[in-house]
């Protein structure tokens, strides 16, 4: 998806937050620095979660510790962003509706997180912000 956009000249900015446990699990990492260096509105920002160099984080906490505005200074805003969700149903933590009312599922996942700063799920009737695929 990033590499469609650049190549049709997106001009904003465009990360891809890739979680992973290990540094060997990061595929295509160097395809992904060398889009950095070619396209300045690129950032790849890898997270290892079971490496004793680097403290253990989520994709979550990227959002709670708003790490794209004071690392890369990107403000996750609903009014000029689309964020893109891929892998782990817990991760994404879409809502679940019990007895006609939707209730997030724990833990808290990226899209709670994301829908408490204003954005919203895309659905088929109702076009948002957050668009997801599970990935099992």
């Amino acid at each position: 998806m990033a590499v469609e956009l650049l190549r049709k000249g997106h001009f904003g900015p465009i990360v891809s937050a890739v979680s992973v446990r290990r540094w060997a699990d990061l595929a295509y990492i160097d395809k992904q620095r060398q889009l950095e260096a070619r396209y300045h509105n690129y950032r790849y920002l890898p997270v290892p979660t079971r490496e004793p160099d680097v403290p253990k984080r989520y994709i979550q906490d990227l959002i709670t510790e708003q790490v794209l505005a004071s690392q890369l200074g990107i403000d996750l805003d609903p009014a000029t962003t689309q964020v893109f969700l891929c892998g782990n149903p817990k991760m994404i933590g879409l809502p679940e509706e019990y007895d006609g009312v939707e209730r997030f599922p724990d833990p808290v996942g990226a899209v709670e997180l994301l829908t408490k700063r204003g954005f919203t799920l895309d659905r088929r009737r109702a076009p948002g912000n957050i668009h997801y695929e599970e990935y099992w």
